[in-house]
C-alpha cells in the first residue's frame, strides 16, 4: 500500500474498514455484537475510573 498514491490508499482503506462490513451470517453478526458490547463496557469502565481517579485527593 506504501506504493499507492493517497487518494487510492484513503479509498483502499475505505473499502476495508469493519465499520462498512455487513456480516452475512448469523455466527458472525453475534460475535461481531459481543464484541462491540464487551469494547462499550471496557471503555465505560475506563471512564469511571479515570474519574474516581480523578476526584481522589
Amino acid at each position: 500500500m506504501a506504493d499507492l498514491g493517497e487518494a487510492a490508499r484513503i479509498h483502499l482503506e475505505g473499502l476495508m474498514s469493519v465499520d462498512t462490513y455487513k456480516w452475512q451470517s448469523d455466527f458472525a453478526r453475534t460475535y461481531a455484537a459481543q464484541g462491540r458490547e464487551e469494547g462499550r463496557e471496557e471503555a465505560l469502565v475506563k471512564s469511571v475510573l479515570s474519574v474516581v481517579n480523578l476526584t481522589r485527593p
